[in-house]
């Protein structure tokens, strides 16, 4: 797994995704993200299709920000100035509070 950087959620609720992970997954504004939650643990993937019960739908901006709602942000005890950890498995994307260690993501 590879660790990206760590990022603020602003006051907004929006993330920018590292430029080089923007690159090297072809997310380019207007790409659409699956979020969903896997324990602590938020997932990302690419998707075309609609989120489910317990699933969100976000979306690349011309930033490279994604918008962390309201309810992703609760559910995973996320606050404004959060910082979270950005990994990359396989093109997947994996955001974890920074104050998790790394190890939890493989355990």
């Amino acid at each position: 797994m590879e660790r990206y950087s760590t990022r603020g959620i602003d006051d907004l609720g929006k993330m920018v995704l590292p430029t080089e992970l923007r690159k090297k997954l072809e997310l380019e504004q207007g790409v659409k993200l699956l979020l969903y939650p896997i324990g602590t643990i938020a997932v990302l993937e690419k998707t075309d299709r609609e989120p489910g019960e317990d699933s969100f739908l976000c979306e690349v901006d011309e930033l490279g920000r994604i918008d962390i709602t309201g309810a992703i942000r609760a559910i995973f005890g996320w606050e404004a100035k959060s910082r979270i950890a950005i990994y990359n498995l396989d093109n997947v994307i994996f955001l974890k509070s920074d104050e998790q260690t790394e190890e939890s993501l493989t355990s």
